[in-house]
C-alpha cells in the first residue's frame, strides 16, 4: 500500500486494527469472498508478492509492494487472442471449456449445469479417505472446485473414455472384489492430435474404484486444474504455458474437479 492509499484509508485502518483485527492467512483462505492470488513479475520488471484478492478484484492480502492496490494483472495480445478462442472452442469441448471457463471466469459452466455442485472450500467436503488423497495430490485445503454428480454429461463422457474403459478390462478381477480400496494413477492420452480429456483434465487420480454386485462400476475422478511451465513451441504446450502465465497473473483459479461416476456395465 503507497503511503497515499494509507492516508485515505487510515481512518478504515485503525478502525479495523482496534475493533475487528487483522484476518489470518486461515481466515482468509476459508472466505468465500477472496480468490488466492500467486505470486507474478508485471511486463514493467515489478515483483508482485502473492495475495488474496475479493472475487470483484481489489486486493485484500498481503501485496505490500504495489504502487496501486487496485491495478490488475494485464494479458498480452497473445493472452488476449487465446482467450477469446478458447471461449469459443470451449463450446466443442465439454471437459476441458468447462474446466477452463470455469477457472477463468467464476465457475461459468458450473453455474449452468444442474448435475454440478460448486464447493466454495475443500472443508465441505467430508469423506476423510478423498481428503487424505486430496492432500497427497497437493490439492491446498482453502480451494475451491466442482463436484460432477453420477448424473453429469461430463461424468458418463469420461467414463466412456479408452482409457477407463481399458482400466476396467484390465482390472475387472480386483474391481469385483470390493474389499479393496484402490487408488488408480490414469493419463488420458494426446492421441496425435490434443483431445478434449487430454486438454480439460490430462493426468488424474481414480478414487475407490469397484464394480457391485449387481454391476454397477462405481468410482471417483479427482484432479487439480493447474499449470506448470513446459518447454517447446508445439500448440499444446503453449496452450499449457498460457494457462500458466494466466495463473500465476492471478486471472485462472486453481480448481479440483471431482467426477463421479456410477455406470451399469451388464
Amino acid at each position: 500500500m503507497s503511503s497515499n492509499e494509507f492516508r485515505t484509508h487510515e481512518k478504515a485502518i485503525d478502525y479495523q486494527l482496534v475493533n475487528l483485527g487483522i484476518p489470518t492467512d486461515l481466515d482468509m483462505a476459508l472466505s468465500d469472498e477472496v480468490v488466492y492470488v500467486h505470486s507474478y513479475t508485471r511486463e514493467d520488471g515489478t515483483k508482485v508478492r502473492a495475495h488474496y484478492r475479493s472475487k470483484a478484484g481489489h486486493i485484500t492480502g498481503a501485496a505490500s509492494n504495489m504502487s496501486n492496490n487496485s491495478e490488475q494483472p494485464k494479458m498480452t495480445f497473445e493472452e488476449k487472442t487465446i482467450d477469446y478462442l478458447g471461449r469459443g472452442a470451449s463450446m466443442l469441448m465439454p471437459v476441458a471449456g468447462a474446466n477452463l471457463q470455469n477457472a477463468r471466469r467464476d465457475f461459468e459452466y458450473a453455474k449452468k449445469d444442474v448435475n454440478a455442485h460448486i464447493i466454495n472450500s475443500r472443508t465441505e467436503i467430508k469423506n476423510k479417505g478423498l481428503n487424505d488423497l486430496m492432500d497427497r495430490v497437493g490439492i491446498p485445503r482453502h480451494s475451491r472446485g466442482t463436484i460432477y454428480d453420477i448424473n453429469s454429461k461430463r461424468s458418463k463422457m469420461l467414463f466412456n473414455s479408452p482409457e477407463i474403459q481399458n482400466y476396467i478390462s484390465k482390472n475387472y478381477s480386483k474391481l469385483v472384489d470390493d474389499r479393496q480400496k484402490i487408488t488408480a494413477d490414469i493419463e488420458f492420452k494426446y492421441n496425435k492430435i490434443p483431445t478434449d480429456n487430454y486438454l480439460g483434465i490430462q493426468n488424474f487420480k481414480l478414487y475407490n474404484p469397484h464394480i457391485t454386485s449387481d454391476g454397477y462400476f462405481i468410482g471417483t475422478i479427482i484432479d487439480y486444474y493447474d499449470f506448470t511451465h513446459r518447454e517447446g513451441n508445439s500448440p499444446s504446450v503453449k496452450l499449457n504455458n498460457w494457462g500458466y502465465s494466466m495463473q500465476e497473473k492471478g486471472l485462472l483459479e486453481n480448481q479440483f474437479n471431482i467426477y463421479q461416476i456410477k455406470e451399469k456395465l451388464w
